[in-house]
């Protein structure tokens, strides 16, 4: 016979389950011999990176010279084989519109190979030998391409066909590099350990692993910028001297981060292949997409039983999937993001060339991109970021990426500007150097290429928002098996925005730029409009006569001391508020995050569930501490707590579709509003009503963790309420008692909800209840006497002092009640000791002799997994 837990599937995450400790007291790992951080440390303390590995100094100076060769040569490679221009001689003579097109060519295989390399590095040669055998075929492609270079083979008709091969080449090991380089870097950090450690003016601060590998990838990051100067170098010599020797420069560069990488074999961190998850992910989705596109009909047991196939994944591989898609879906819109990058290094040169340069070269320009991002990004790191964290101001990964976004669409829009000027002027109009009035093509229209600059500065500074962000939320969002998933599948994401590029080939010419660039602005709006999309909840409250809301002050609160501490993701969150006037005065509009049911209501609507799985309530009950130490750190009480006020969260709400939330929820249920007079409505009046609803509740729902909702009697402890109305079965002893409150009424609330979640029943009677039969049960199960305070209103309210022992002790209370049918018992008598201890210590009658959530979550019960 199935238990409950299994009939019902309540997976448990183990990283929600085990939850950081409260614990105050130091450890010292006896075997790492350093101080490990505890619960208070990672809550205060600050963050700062360890020292770089010289190994990871030199894979980043091996990342120097291979983006100092691709960008070299890259730089150059349009004017290499572009219209034999006068002002600016090109080697091939091939046209802008097949100069473009085959640059995106090149760049789409360099960007599709990645899948196949990262493969090949999981789950075969590593990512050392993979990174070696990439730069190999680098320099082979380089070497090919310097050759068929030289003069004497260009004249022989050498340069075409060999800067086909070469691009073949160098397209593979480009690929394969940007597969590699970067966790091959990260793999150099891999002994560096999260430790406490003691600065030079005596702070206490966190070595942070997590912030080390940061720290490397920001070096990589300068690293790619700093290899991007190599454009003003190739540009110069190919202007002065010729193609030959700016490729001559870019096949020393990768020979030479070659050579790097072969002397330090002996010392690289090489970790050896795992496997790669690529082939499961495959089947999965494809699976899924045979299934209407629901992850869920792979799971193995669906498989099973469909097939009658057994797979290799577990359920935990597909719930894995839901959060790396989860995490892909900004990804879209890093399609158009890329896509406006490109330009870089095609259209906006183009479009230099037809502008009065001065004696600039045109594709010079491009490095006005690096030059931006190498002066801004230090100003943003160490100055605009630390900024906004002591303004308490949220600037996440994703709101970072919008901005990014937004300032991309900018720069194409300004792109869009100084082409319609090149249009709107002389001598040759929309058609640039292509009139009788510029012979040859010799005389470009009186525009000056200074025009370009913003251009380049908007495109560097969406760089320095978008990119690093769009790193930290792969990395941080996608589960650990799926990280270099996750990496490909955003490569993929520029590839597309190659293969769009290729399919905007036509418009790569006068007089149709123009609406090009206006189309890429307006899709890059859009992207950076709607990468934010999200399903919310609305709460409208009543009408308020001073137009005030306690809740939303309690929110804001919450919000502005948002912390590492792990408790406050244990909170529901505020997105947003607004007012709305009505016939009955102002009300109050919260825009929430859209949860699923409560775990009361969860109970109700399955009869065949007594109580939730021992491992499921030990969860919930440590979420909900966790979220109590956050609120009682800020003085918040919550001072509503009960079952129903702990709402599950959703599984892959972020990638459900609007037609599947709407199916779960059922069609909306409207009515009309009409006066009884049959007069016209007000104009403050709504002309219709939607009956309020809320996510089903699923037997079948992956519910695994949850949030404490509903603040709306919430307050600040220097602000505290003369009465509350707290469910009686949950309400506190002070409450009704009329004494003074604070955010200690939430541990009495909480001690009820430990009782309840583990018996499955509540521990005071909730029907027929007054508060003087509630404080007669309250004397019966606490060891305490009523405090002297209390004692003439209770002789008032119940009649008389209430002096005998107690009927049942807590825990022969606890213990009846666990033990009681034939429900199932997957909790040791052990167990039942515990809780009982640690419900006891919470069910003080005296507020200050209650436990605190931390010392409650510093309980040998709760450390156990």
């Amino acid at each position: 016979m199935d238990t409950p837990e299994e009939k019902y599937s309540f997976p448990i995450n183990e990283g929600s389950a085990s939850m950081p400790t409260a614990c105050s007291q130091q450890l010292i790992a006896e075997t790492n011999y350093f101080e490990e951080p505890t619960e208070e440390d990672l809550r205060t303390c600050r963050r700062e990176a360890d020292k770089l590995p010289k190994t990871a100094i030199l894979v980043a100076v091996v990342s120097l010279c291979e983006r100092y060769a691709y960008y070299g040569f890259l730089g150059i490679l349009r004017e290499h084989h572009d219209s034999d221009d006068p002002l600016r001689p090109g080697a091939l003579g091939l046209g802008q519109d097949i100069a473009s097109l085959m640059i995106n060519c090149f760049t789409l295989v360099s960007q599709v190979t990645p899948l196949a390399t990262g493969a090949i590095a999981d789950s075969y040669l590593g990512h050392y030998k993979t990174l070696r055998t990439c730069f190999c075929m680098y320099a082979v492609g380089l070497t090919i391409l310097l050759i068929t270079s030289l003069p004497p083979l260009l004249r022989q008709g050498s340069g075409l066909p060999g800067l086909i091969v070469a691009l073949i080449i160098i397209s593979l090991g480009v690929g394969g590099v940007k597969s590699t380089l970067p966790p091959f870097l990260a793999d150099q950090c891999h002994a560096s350990k999260t430790r406490i450690s003691i600065s030079k003016t005596g702070e206490r601060v966190i070595v942070d692993r997590e912030a080390t590998v940061e720290y490397a990838f920001n070096v990589y990051y300068w690293c790619v910028n700093i290899g991007g100067q190599a454009i003003v170098a190739s540009t110069l010599l190919e202007k002065n001297i010729g193609f030959w020797v700016a490729f001559l420069i870019c096949t020393c560069a990768i020979f030479l981060g070659l050579t790097l990488l072969f002397l330090g074999r002996k010392h690289y961190v090489n970790l050896p292949p795992d496997g790669s998850v690529l082939p499961s992910a495959w089947k999965v989705i494809c699976i899924a997409v045979r299934h209407g596109f629901r992850l869920d009909a792979a799971r193995p047991k669906k498989v099973a039983e469909d097939t009658g196939k057994t797979v290799k994944w577990r359920d935990s591989f597909i719930e894995e999937m839901k959060k790396a898609l989860v995490a892909a879906r900004i990804g879209i819109a890093f399609v158009v993001y890329w896509l406006c990058q490109n330009q870089l290094t095609s259209n906006t040169i183009s479009q230099a060339a037809n502008m009065e340069t001065g004696g600039i070269p045109n594709d010079l320009m491009p490095d006005l991109n690096a030059i931006t991002v190498l002066l801004c990004l230090p100003l943003a790191t160490h100055g605009l970021y630390p900024l906004l964290r002591k303004l308490r101001i949220s600037f996440p990964p994703v709101t970072r990426i919008a901005l990014g976004f937004l300032l991309e669409a900018m720069a194409m829009g300004f792109a869009a500007g100084v082409q319609g000027y090149i249009y709107a002027s002389g001598p040759c109009y929309d058609h640039p150097r292509a009139c009788p009035a510029s012979p040859d093509g010799s005389l470009p229209n009186r525009v000056s290429i200074v025009m370009q600059i913003p251009i380049y500065v908007f495109e560097g500074l969406g760089e320095i928002f978008s990119n690093p962000a769009m790193y930290e939320y792969a990395f941080t969002e996608a589960p650990q098996s799926m990280k270099a998933v996750l990496q490909a599948f955003f490569a993929l994401t520029a590839a597309a925005g190659s293969a769009f590029g290729l399919a905007l080939t036509p418009t790569y010419r006068d007089p149709h730029l123009l609406a090009m660039y206006a189309l890429l602005a307006g899709a890059m709006f859009v992207g950076a409009v709607g990468v934010e999309k999200t399903f919310v909840a609305i709460k409208i409250s009543v009408s308020e006569p001073n137009h005030q809301s306690q809740e939303i002050t309690v929110l804001r609160a919450i919000a502005a001391a948002h912390s590492n501490q792990p408790g406050y993701h244990y909170l529901m969150t505020m997105q947003d508020h607004f007012q709305i006037n009505g016939p009955n005065g102002t009300h109050n509009c919260l825009v929430l995050e859209l949860l699923g049911p409560n775990v009361a209501d969860f109970l109700d609507a399955h009869p065949g569930i007594d109580r939730l799985p021992g491992t499921l309530a030990k969860a919930i009950a440590k979420q909900t501490l966790l979220g109590l130490c956050f609120l009682h750190d800020q003085k918040i009480a919550h001072a509503d707590l009960h079952t129903r006020n702990l709402a599950f969260t959703i599984p892959s709400l972020h990638i459900l579709r609007e037609e599947d939330l709407l199916q779960k929820l059922g069609k909306p249920e409207t009515g009309h509003v009409q006066r009884t007079d049959r007069q016209s409505l007000e104009p403050s009046v709504p002309q219709y009503l939607v009956k309020p609803t809320s996510y089903p509740i699923d037997a079948e729902s992956s519910f695994k963790s949850i949030k404490i909702i509903d603040f709306g009697q919430s307050f600040l402890n220097h602000d505290s309420p003369s009465a509350l109305h707290t469910p009686l079965p949950f309400r506190a002893p002070e409450i009704i008692f009329r004494d003074k409150l604070d955010h200690r009424v939430d541990l009495w609330s909480m001690g009820c909800i430990l009782f309840e979640l583990i018996v499955g029943q509540p521990l005071f009677d909730s029907f027929m209840t007054t508060p003087a039969i509630l404080v007669r049960q309250m004397l019966e199960t606490s060891s305490d006497t009523l405090p002297n305070r209390w004692q003439k209103d209770w002789h008032a309210m119940n009649g008389t002092l209430f002096s005998d022992s107690p009927a049942n002790t807590l825990q022969s209370w606890l213990e009846e009640m666990y033990y009681d049918g034939e429900r199932t018992e997957d909790m040791s008598r052990e167990d039942i000791v515990r809780v009982s201890v640690l419900i006891g210590s919470m069910l003080r009658l005296e507020p200050s002799a209650r436990a605190s959530p931390k010392t409650v979550l510093q309980d040998a019960w709760f450390q156990r997994d």
